[in-house]
Formats: C-alpha cells, sequence, structure tokens
C-alpha cells in the first residue's frame, strides 16, 4: 500500500530565506525596494523547495503534510520526513468518514517512516493521514539541502536547468529505492 502526498500547507512568506537568496544571486543592497522584486524571489524559493522536497520526499520547513491512499494494510510507509508527527488518521467507506485511533508512527532504519494502525482498513476504504513534518524551520535545514535550494531557486530566476551542483548536494539524500518499501 502507498500513501500520495496529497497537499502541504502554504509555507509563510516570513519563513522563507529570500534575503539569503538575493546574497546568493548577489542582488544589490536595496534589492527590496523594487517593486515586486521580493515576491519575484519569494516564488523561486518555493518552487526550489518544492522540487527539492519532491525528489527526496523530505519535508524541509515543518508544516502539516495531508497524504491519501487505499485501505488494506495495518503497516503503511510514510512517504515523507523528517521528525514526522502523526496528526490523525481518518478512513473513508460508502460516504462515511471516521477517525481511526491508535495509529503510531514508527522510525524504522531502513524503511523510514512508518505508520502502524491496530487493524488493517478495509481494502475499499480510503486513508487520510495528517502529518507534521519537516526540519524545524530554515535555520535547521542542512547546509547542503539549504545551498541546494538556493542554487536551484538562482537557477529558476535565471530560466536554467537544475544545476548540477544542486543534484550533488541532494544526492546523499536520495532514499535508495530498491523492491517494496513495506
Amino acid at each position: 500500500m502507498v500513501l500520495r502526498v496529497l497537499e502541504t500547507e502554504a509555507l509563510a512568506d516570513a519563513a522563507l530565506p529570500v534575503a539569503q537568496l538575493a546574497t546568493h544571486m548577489r542582488l544589490a543592497e536595496g534589492y527590496a525596494l523594487v517593486p515586486g522584486q521580493e515576491d519575484r524571489l519569494r516564488l523561486r524559493l518555493r518552487a526550489a523547495i518544492a522540487t527539492i522536497e519532491r525528489r527526496l520526499g523530505l519535508i524541509l520547513i515543518a508544516r502539516e503534510v495531508v497524504l491519501t491512499g487505499p485501505g488494506g494494510a495495518a503497516r503503511i510507509a510514510v512517504p515523507v520526513g523528517p521528525n514526522a508527527v502523526l496528526v490523525s488518521v481518518e478512513q473513508e467507506l460508502g460516504g462515511v468518514t471516521s477517525a481511526i485511533t491508535g495509529g503510531v508512527l514508527r522510525l524504522e532504519d531502513t524503511l523510514g517512516p512508518v505508520l502502524e494502525l491496530p487493524k488493517a482498513p478495509p481494502e475499499t476504504a480510503q486513508l487520510r493521514v495528517i502529518l507534521q513534518a519537516g526540519f524545524a524551520n530554515w535555520d535547521a535545514v542542512p547546509a547542503e539541502l539549504a545551498q541546494a535550494v538556493l542554487a536551484w531557486g538562482e537557477a529558476l530566476d535565471l530560466g536554467e536547468d537544475a544545476p548540477k551542483a544542486a543534484e550533488r548536494l541532494i544526492a546523499p539524500w536520495r532514499a535508495a529505492r530498491i523492491g517494496a518499501r513495506v
């Protein structure tokens, strides 16, 4: 059984490292005085963060994540991390939504987070899992991932392809996926 990321809570403007991206891009002091400049940098940062999060299965800046998938298993691999905390689990069956209590999120060495439910929901049920996941804030993001975001944001702003340096920075963080996870 596989859960998919349905949505993530929007990143607050204050959580984005706009000044760091401006410094990385060597923008002149006073860049913020140019109308729309900060909005443009925020847009590039959001896109760069989303791209890296999708490639790694990691949430960089902590926020709420909604996952969905079919029922049928009591142990379910969770496709996001790190520091995931279970908020709630619901199942929809025949148009009726009900909460599933007693679920536990465990971190397994090779698999990453795994959701363990007291019993397997019916296969025809649709699960909705809400987690709080991610590194605490931008300052807690590991340096190589933060640098990759800045490089990606700059490339997006210049209309270039993903920088090879950013790909190399995120490579050690990629999960090796061989066979089934759970």
